[in-house]
């Protein structure tokens, strides 16, 4: 069977080839091995990148992932990512991406052709025996017209590759002459000397900008420390006043206490002698009222009465 067929057969469909743990990737591995190569199965395995070392050297090439190395149709392509890893079988591609008849990718799908990049990619194994389509390979020679992909690049003939490649050398090595020696490239000394006027302007120009913007800056900071130096006194003049302030009502708080004390204390004696001296008004004006009325003359009663009340009122 070939690869296109053993393709064809297989795709949208489950290998579970064990008979154990379903359809996984290895499954298709000992698959492929069997319908299209024909060869021994390697031994058993923990997880598919596990392959990568118990490989049977006498039947494979075990080729290691550079960025030089490109995998032919039929590798076995060998990932390491995950806890078990995974295998695929190569079907074409250049040196940044491949297509590959994979299974399990992603967990659980049938068989199926996936793109890769070679980011988890350990390396590929390559049968001895050539057998892939059905009769063992040829490769083909390279020559300047055999195309290369490149990826994003495109495709590019060999040819091209080189001349781009020599074309990147030259302008590489003038680049590096004119440096060492500006007079071969074709440039004056007066044209360097107007060079070197030229940057040196402009790096005074900048150098004068730079500096007045530093200035900018410090004036700045000096304001603002000017600001918070005032803001501080100021600060401190008002704690001062406060204090005063303070003390101040304290005294004043003490003076009205006293005041208070003092007024009540006379406010006190002025009730007490009012209080005394209506009794003793009460107490006269009564003797008269009965002195009055004792009398036996009803005038002299009446005049005498009025006399002392009026006497009293004062």
């Amino acid at each position: 069977m070939t690869f296109d067929e053993f393709i064809k057969k297989w795709e949208g469909s489950g290998i579970d080839f064990d008979g154990h743990y379903g359809d996984q990737c290895v499954d298709l591995y000992r698959e492929y091995v069997k319908d299209v190569l024909g060869l021994p199965q390697s031994p058993p395995v923990r997880g598919a990148e596990d392959i990568w070392d118990s490989y049977l050297p006498d039947h494979y090439e075990r080729i290691l992932n550079t960025i030089e190395a490109i995998p032919q149709k039929g590798d076995i392509m060998i990932f390491n990512f995950g806890e078990y890893g995974h295998v695929s079988i190569f079907i074409s591609g250049g040196q940044l991406q491949f297509t590959s008849f994979d299974q399990n990718y992603p967990l659980g799908s049938f068989c199926a052709k996936r793109n890769h990049d070679y980011y988890s990619i350990i390396g590929w194994l390559r049968p001895k025996n050539g057998i892939v389509d059905g009769s063992p390979s040829i490769e083909a020679p390279m020559d300047d017209q055999t195309k290369i992909d490149l990826g994003k690049y495109g495709v590019m003939e060999i040819q091209r590759i080189r001349g781009e490649l020599a074309a990147k050398a030259a302008v590489e090595k003038k680049y590096k002459a004119l440096l060492e020696n500006p007079q071969e490239g074709g440039i004056t000394e007066g044209q360097i000397v107007k060079l070197e006027e030229v940057i040196k302007s402009s790096v005074k120009v900048e150098f004068e900008r730079t500096n007045d913007k530093i200035d900018i800056v410090q004036k700045t900071v000096d304001t603002t420390e000017d600001n918070l130096t005032g803001d501080r006194k100021g600060f401190g003049e008002m704690q001062v006043d406060l204090a005063a302030l303070t003390v101040d009502f304290k005294k004043f708080k003490e003076l009205l206490t006293g005041q208070t004390e003092k007024i009540t204390k006379a406010m006190k004696i002025a009730v007490d002698k009012a209080i005394l001296t209506v009794s003793g008004k009460v107490g006269e004006a009564t003797t008269i009222a009965l002195n009055a009325f004792t009398t036996e003359d009803p005038e002299l009663r009446k005049k005498t009465f009025w006399e002392k009340l009026q006497f009293w009122k004062k």
